[in-house]
């Protein structure tokens, strides 16, 4: 994924906003307009699933990205157009607040496109302004179930109750979609537990950008000369933001258990994050430091792939994700997952087939890591499996999405 320039958005920027609106009003193309309350230059996995849905509806719709703006600063893309909304950093949650209802441009550049289709990744005030112009303008109104917000709120509301009224308003503003696309059945579940009553659940799983490696065993040699490592030594790695939600303070004490028992490993820790730090201290206190690396986030994606294709088991024992991209970036790499069960981001996952699940304890997590490996037939053949069955392609989704966005059009014109 290249990075777009992060631009001003000063009145040249809006000058060419609105010369790209008059130019999407009169190309005969449809228009497919997405609302997002995080953006570039931020990054998280919402953010990349949008932008990766962005670029490829652009083949065949006028897409627009509607999202705020970072410090009066916005990403400038080639194949889309974005138009950013005033906002306020909060640099306690890394995000930054929206405020659409305060922006006269925007309101502007909104009521002179020509719109056929929202479709809104977040429920909060750009999701709500999505239905707001959904209903106005008649249009189908698409949202996508990305996070558990519940566990989002609770990280900073002490009180259930308060808590639980957020989630419940969640839930009203996907009521008023068209349709809800969710990952999975799992997905689903959370949503529903939050209130959500209309049950129009469309199923789009994510995807990667990744591609399939040409040659597989040159990243294998290249990591290992990088470590000083043979093939023998068995390696484990996570990929993304190092926050205690991902449980990564549990694989260590999981792998301290395999330690303890005697097994030469190598275990990396990719990402940045609010715990990197007490991760590092952690792991050096455990006197693990000369097996378990935090080498600190990695955007070089031929790097990361010497990792992915590298590892024999992707640790993900996290029990916040909904469905993570870095499962399927695994998977291309024929590099099973070991996860928790019952946990959602499991949704996709077989015990055995395309992944391993294992109990929520340390002393099982610990097993069943040893049991992968001992078992190298079956560790094989459960490799396989995770490619043919968990890896999909932004360009396979595209596709989907524009026979769904067509059907809902369609159907929109027949009410």
């Amino acid at each position: 994924m290249e990075k777009a320039p992060i631009i001003k958005n000063d009145k040249e920027y809006k000058k060419y906003v609105l010369d790209k609106i008059n130019e999407f009003n009169t190309n005969g193309k449809k228009t497919v307009v997405y609302f997002c309350d995080t953006y570039f230059p931020c990054i998280d996995g919402v953010i990349v699933v949008l932008d990766n849905y962005a670029e490829q509806l652009a083949k065949f719709y006028n897409v627009v990205v509607v999202a705020p703006c970072h410090k009066k600063m916005i990403a400038k893309q080639d194949n889309y157009l974005v138009i950013g909304s005033k906002s306020l950093f909060f640099k306690f949650v890394n995000y930054d607040l929206a405020f659409p209802g305060c922006d006269g441009f925007l309101k502007k550049a909104l009521k002179l496109l020509k719109i056929d289709l929202i479709h809104a990744h977040s429920p909060f005030s750009m999701g709500k302004l999505a239905a707001k112009l959904a209903k106005k303008r008649g249009v189908p109104f698409v949202m996508t179930m990305h996070s558990q917000y519940k566990k989002d709120f609770a990280k900073f509301v002490k009180s259930k109750a308060i808590v639980n009224a957020m989630a419940k308003g969640v839930a009203k503003v996907f009521d008023k979609a068209t349709e809800v696309w969710t990952m999975h059945h799992m997905t689903a579940d959370i949503l529903r537990s939050y209130g959500y009553t209309a049950e129009s659940f469309f199923f789009m799983p994510n995807a990667c950008n990744m591609q399939v490696p040409a040659d597989r065993e040159k990243l294998v040699a290249d990591f290992n000369k990088m470590y000083g490592l043979d093939n023998d030594m068995p390696v484990f790695m996570f990929l993304g933001r190092i926050v205690k939600q991902k449980n990564v303070f549990f694989i260590v004490d999981a792998l301290k258990i395999l330690d303890g028992d005697g097994l030469d490993f190598r275990m990396y820790f990719i990402g940045s994050g609010p715990d990197e730090e007490e991760l590092k201290k952690y792991v050096k206190n455990l006197g693990l430091e000369e097996k378990i690396a935090v080498v600190g986030r990695i955007d070089d994606r031929e790097l990361q792939s010497k990792y992915y294709q590298r590892s024999n088991l992707f640790l993900f024992p996290s029990k916040y994700d909904m469905s993570s991209i870095v499962q399927i970036e695994a998977a291309l790499h024929q590099t099973p997952g070991v996860y928790i069960k019952g946990a959602v981001t499991t949704g996709t996952i077989t015990d055995r087939v395309n992944g391993y699940l294992s109990d929520d304890d340390v002393n099982a997590y610990a097993k069943t890591i040893l049991e992968a490996l001992q078992n190298k037939s079956e560790l094989e053949e459960i490799s396989q499996n995770a490619f043919k069955d968990l890896y999909v392609t932004y360009e396979m989704l595209g596709e989907r999405a524009h026979e769904r966005y067509e059907y809902l059009m369609e159907n929109n014109k027949k009410k």
